[in-house]
């Protein structure tokens, strides 16, 4: 077997251990899901997710980091963090049961620092495209405070139980984003 394929099937036992963990999600608070429970569901032993996992929150960690992160990239550039933003909705709305579970559980931390992780990649790819050359600590300060609306916004979605309807949210985040981001960089360069 070539080091190639082995790689695939390390990537898709380990995809196949996060579909497991949102499948039991659906009918199980994330505190009681079991390794057994996650291995018996992906149709492997428990041998094998210890082999790709140290335990749940890795295992949550890495669920979320490749479901999102990954995916974002494309959309941190300035005339398209509305897409990232909206990717980011999406995936909460698709994934309902697993980040309301989440976010229910002890492990609400982690998920809440992967929305900042997220938002403030965003944001960041939003600040490198519109001025080629902007302050450490500026690029910080905006990431900060837009990246925390973001996640502030998201954090209120899930305390509701997702009620509010997506593009509701959206239509507050772009009135409070659009040009925003651009004019705290002017600001900050004027003040210099």
């Amino acid at each position: 077997m070539s080091k190639g394929a082995i790689t695939v099937t390390v990537d898709s036992t380990k995809r196949r251990l996060a579909a497991a963990l949102k499948k039991c999600t659906e009918t199980t608070p994330l505190n009681k899901i079991t390794i057994e429970m996650i291995a018996e569901t992906a149709q492997v032993t428990r041998n094998t997710f210890y082999y790709h996992f140290s335990d749940l929150h890795d295992l949550l960690a890495w669920t979320l980091d490749n479901d999102v992160i990954v995916e974002l990239e494309p959309y941190t550039k300035l005339s398209r963090w509305q897409d990232g933003y909206r990717r980011m909705l999406d995936y909460v709305a698709l994934n309902r049961h697993f980040c309301l579970q989440c976010f229910r559980s002890l492990d609400r931390q982690l998920l809440e620092d992967f929305l900042v992780s997220v938002a403030r990649q965003m944001v960041q790819g939003v600040v490198r495209d519109a001025a080629v050359s902007v302050d450490e600590e500026v690029e910080a300060a905006i990431m900060d405070f837009y990246g925390g609306a973001i996640v502030m916004q998201l954090v209120q979605w899930l305390a509701t139980g997702l009620q509010d309807d997506q593009e509701v949210l959206y239509h507050r985040a772009e009135i409070g984003l659009d040009g925003a981001i651009e004019n705290a960089i002017r600001q900050a360069t004027k003040s210099e």
